[in-house]
């Protein structure tokens, strides 16, 4: 019968053969059996020492998974939209947008946003990248007018689908929950405040919505003190970011300080007993199995085994993701 410490040694032998055998499988095999048996922190060492997975090229960091803590995913269904019956208010005056309603979040026109908070703190461009195929969006840039803002505005319930448009943020590819209705595109407010930092309140008793860009975004109160969001790790050889959904998805980006491409990974995670378990889970589209990591959260911080990561202010996404390597905070 194998004791404890065979356990542990089996555990770290079947580490170091998976890891200089190139057999990912077989690596992580190694640091589970001695999680399970009460030798974790020991095999922990050999997994991040030895067993890192092999560094895979990468198209990009979606920032999708940063305002899916917001959206809570996106429909792929058509539903029904109706025109927002509740009074918007901007920077304390009232403003008669084009605006429908959908399960109770409110969808605007990008352009209408933009020309409405042209010259404000918040203000930010909307252009066509022809190269990319994409609507851009650029932070702190003055609205170009290109006629058709802010005109019209829709009667009745309508149907939407959920729109396919590309969109680039500072360069970096984004996803907002968005819709297509009567060929125009809706994206949701919350999404496009959480982008550009700028408040969104709802007084129920007044029916309004506030729109401030004196402000930013509240989610960041709202998931305060909790597990979902974007969190950084950084050691002398890599950066990680990880981005905890509240639909329990999550994706990490592993990015080494050798120049080699970076390892992007997705799945699901569940928590229970303060241990995180992430499975389902797909390098490059390939399956791989599930790991299991001790974790304790203290407001800011999350400590995943041995690992301190900092939680990452939403507004602050874009550019960790443009340059993960940059040092974080910005050096002044």
């Amino acid at each position: 019968m194998k004791t404890d410490s065979d356990n542990r040694g089996t555990g770290s032998i079947k580490s170091k053969r998976g890891f200089r055998s190139g057999n990912e499988r077989e690596c992580k095999r190694g640091y589970e059996s001695g999680y399970k048996s009460g030798y974790e922190s020991e095999c922990k060492r050999d997994f991040q020492s030895e067993c890192k997975i092999k560094k895979l090229s990468i198209f990009s960091f979606i920032l999708i998974s940063v305002l899916a803590v917001m959206a809570f995913g996106l429909s792929a269904f058509a539903v029904e939209a109706s025109p927002t019956a509740s009074t918007v208010v901007v920077n304390g005056q009232n403003v008669a947008f084009d605006a429908y309603n959908i399960n109770d979040n409110n969808y605007f026109k990008l352009r209408d946003l933009a020309f409405i908070l042209s010259g404000s703190e918040k203000q930010f461009e909307v252009s066509w990248d022809e190269a990319t195929d994409a609507i851009s969006l650029t932070k702190d840039q003055p609205y170009t007018e290109v006629g058709g803002e802010m005109a019209g505005k829709g009667e009745g319930a309508k149907e939407a689908e959920p729109t396919a448009s590309r969109i680039l943020l500072n360069g970096v590819e984004v996803k907002f929950t968005a819709y297509l209705i009567d060929g125009n595109n809706y994206f949701r407010l919350r999404d496009v405040g959480a982008a550009f930092d700028f408040g969104v309140d709802w007084d129920g008793d007044l029916n309004l919505i506030v729109i401030d860009t004196g402000k930013g975004y509240s989610l960041e109160d709202e998931i305060a003190g909790s597990i979902f969001g974007f969190w950084r790790y950084e050691d002398e050889e890599e950066v990680q970011l990880i981005v905890l959904n509240s639909d329990k998805t999550f994706e990490v980006l592993v990015v080494g300080k050798d120049g080699e491409p970076g390892v992007y990974f997705s799945g699901l995670f569940g928590l229970s007993d303060g241990v995180i378990a992430m499975t389902d889970i797909k390098v490059s589209g390939q399956e791989t199995d599930d790991l299991f990591y001790n974790y304790e959260l203290n407001d800011d911080v999350l400590v995943l085994n041995e690992g301190v990561f900092h939680r990452i202010p939403l507004a602050d996404a874009a550019t960790v993701l443009s340059d993960p390597l940059a040092p974080y905070p910005p050096i002044q």
